[in-house]
């Protein structure tokens, strides 16, 4: 929605929201998922000749490869758009980039190195990136919400080489084909699925301080390999102690065990982390709760003069029985999974 569209009040909370957020990136204080900020300034030092045009086949690591295709990707997508009149398709790109790719995958995926101050080198090869992708970003912005990306050009550090009065004289970004890689891309999304499976049996077993050892199990020796420089921010985003790839092995004792596909495993060891019995006491009331619910539910629906109750509340009560059984269904799940370390 465009800026002048929106109420004062809005436009004034949407403008301070924004500026508060675009700040928080300018000065690199990227806020880890336990809430400690990480600060380290976005500061452009390297020589600006070559920095807009990066090359990610040099020097840079698979998350900086990956967000550089997906950018040349919505860059595409966007300028195609432009040219077919297909102006959802242009927005619905750089949506997914902003929202999804580079703060939900990027940003994150960029923590784990920004603590390590021992290695400033990646560290700021991280920084120009981020740089590109906002640079960038905001361009692609510009047609669809000037006010904004014009605010947010005027606050960001400018390359000599790049040093436009406005974003509206900027060039609009064009594809840049040597940033394409669909092997990276291939392999991220692969290891945002081990990240999910990770996450969905730390949950499982109620895990949420605690930070167990996970074992990727893996049937390919080649994939193992590329994974390899993947693994810290799968231990980081999975939250687990420490993550090793085997290769064709059976889960060590005291492990849960999650599929991922037919070539991957997740071995994650829980045993001495959970009180095994208070857990399935809890599960336990909480599934004879349910099991109520379900039941005075069923036994209305089940009234002779049912059929006497409109459409819509016959569905509305369909879909809570379907829940209500997809809710027992987890938790009778969740305790066989306790009574197997019982």
């Amino acid at each position: 929605m465009l800026l002048d569209s929106l109420s004062a009040r809005t436009r004034r909370k949407e403008r301070a929201s924004i500026l508060t957020f675009f700040e928080s990136l300018r000065i690199g204080t990227f806020a880890t998922s336990c809430g400690t900020p990480l600060s380290s300034p976005l500061s452009i030092s390297a020589p600006a000749s070559s920095l807009l045009i990066l090359n990610p086949k040099q020097g840079s690591n698979v998350w900086e490869k990956w967000i550089l295709h997906r950018l040349t990707n919505a860059v595409r997508l966007c300028n195609e758009g432009f040219k077919t009149y297909d102006f959802s398709q242009s927005t619905t790109a750089i949506y997914n980039f902003w929202l999804y790719e580079l703060c939900d995958v990027y940003l994150e995926s960029m923590k784990p190195s920004m603590k390590d101050e021992s290695n400033i080198a990646q560290q700021e090869s991280l920084r120009q990136t981020l740089y590109t992708c906002l640079d960038y970003g905001l361009r692609l912005l510009q047609p669809f919400m000037p006010f904004i990306s014009e605010e947010l050009y005027q606050r960001l550090p400018r390359r000599s080489s790049e040093n436009y009065e406005s974003i509206c004289i900027a060039p609009f970004p064009k594809e840049v084909p040597e940033w394409q890689n669909e092997e990276v891309d291939k392999l991220v999304k692969f290891s945002q699925d081990i990240i999910r499976v990770t996450r969905s049996l730390r949950a499982s077993f109620n895990l949420t301080k605690e930070k167990p050892k996970v074992s990727i199990n893996l049937v390919d020796s080649d994939l193992m390999k590329n994974l390899a420089e993947y693994k810290e921010v799968i231990a980081f985003l999975g939250q687990a102690s420490e993550v090793e790839f085997i290769l064709n092995s059976q889960p060590p004792e005291g492990c849960a065990v999650d599929i991922v596909n037919e070539t991957c495993q997740v071995y994650m060891m829980i045993k001495g982390l959970v009180d095994i019995k208070l857990e399935i006491e809890k599960l336990e009331k909480k599934k004879a709760t349910t099991q109520g619910h379900y039941d005075r539910l069923f036994k209305t629906t089940q009234n002779a003069q049912y059929h006497k109750v409109p459409e819509n509340l016959k569905a509305e009560n369909t879909k809570k029985l379907e829940g209500f059984t997809q809710e027992l269904d987890l938790a009778s799940k969740m305790i066989e999974n306790y009574k197997k370390f019982d």
